[in-house]
């Protein structure tokens, strides 16, 4: 989760902070919140009101704040990584490095330093289907056809349509499926983006085609093949992204709030309900309404 208490009134800014953290570590596992962001005052300056107040809305929820380092070339801290005590969300020590971001006349841009770490954490499984399939080209064709052959040659002639139709339907089925057995493969699910276009998916496709053909040939013209394959979809890439983004900026005109609402998608950020887990609408009303007379 990402926050900041910087801009505005701070005193309001810290009121907010702590109903912030009241929602969040209340609602979530202690051992899956991790907050990150960054606070207006420094907060290794401990003669700061400010700051003290922070550290103890810290203390009072029974979390901690991990950055030791200064992360401003002033020398202090603004930016924080914070989770509950108990987490083990984070393997080590986060490390401060200064990320030495410059313009094009060499002069250093940014003021701040990058905090480094790495999280306890595991990629979400990706969904998975199986299909059925048969490997068609793997089929000997003078095998399949010598089959197919010696299968009919001693079918009667004086056998009835509907038992002649039986029997070509099911020789043709067991011969087929002796040459190309129906096998079980598990792919993984992914759905398609709103800018995959079918010029994209062919070219996709003919590249996939190349780099079969390179690796059974071995030679360097299939390869350079393959390269420029590999290219062609590189740039119908960019062109597929940027005309797909560009478009969805335009149709938000001069209304700031669907921009902002799609930088934040483009972000990947997700907008989570403030409301606590329940079974029912019923039962989230009734603990509200518990709550209120209890605080009245």
């Amino acid at each position: 989760m990402e926050f900041s208490v910087h801009s505005g009134d701070l005193n309001i800014r810290l009121c907010e902070w702590e109903s912030y953290l009241d929602q969040n570590t209340i609602l979530l596992p202690a051992h899956n919140v991790l907050f990150t962001g960054d606070v207006k005052f420094h907060l290794d300056n401990l003669n700061d009101p400010d700051a003290l107040r922070f550290c103890k809305s810290l203390e009072d929820r029974y979390i901690t704040q991990h950055v030791k380092d200064a992360k401003h070339e002033s020398g202090h801290i603004l930016d924080l990584l914070i989770t509950n005590k108990d987490s083990q969300i984070l393997n080590g020590v986060p490390n401060v490095q200064r990320p030495n971001i410059s313009d094009a006349q060499g002069n250093l841009v940014c003021d701040h330093f990058s905090v480094h770490a790495t999280l306890a954490c595991q990629k979400p499984k990706s969904m998975r289907k199986d299909i059925s399939l048969r490997k068609c080209k793997e089929i000997d064709v003078k095998e399949i056809k010598k089959d197919i052959v010696d299968s009919f040659s001693c079918s009667g002639i004086d056998s009835s349509v509907e038992q002649l139709v039986e029997h070509y339907q099911g020789n043709l089925s067991n011969i087929f499926d002796k040459h190309a057995p129906v096998t079980i493969k598990s792919v993984v699910l992914r759905p398609n983006t709103e800018w995959y276009s079918d010029d994209l998916n062919n070219a996709k496709r003919d590249k996939r085609k190349a780099e079969r053909k390179w690796r059974d040939s071995k030679l360097e013209v299939h390869h350079q093949i393959f390269k420029e394959k590999c290219r062609t979809v590189g740039e119908l890439l960019y062109i597929a992204k940027e005309t797909y983004y560009s478009s969805k900026i335009e149709n938000c005109g001069n209304d700031h709030k669907q921009l902002f609402k799609l930088t934040k998608h483009l972000m990947g950020k997700q907008q989570q309900t403030p409301l606590p887990s329940s079974s029912s609408d019923l039962e989230l009303s009734n603990s509200f309404a518990d709550f209120s007379s209890i605080r009245l």
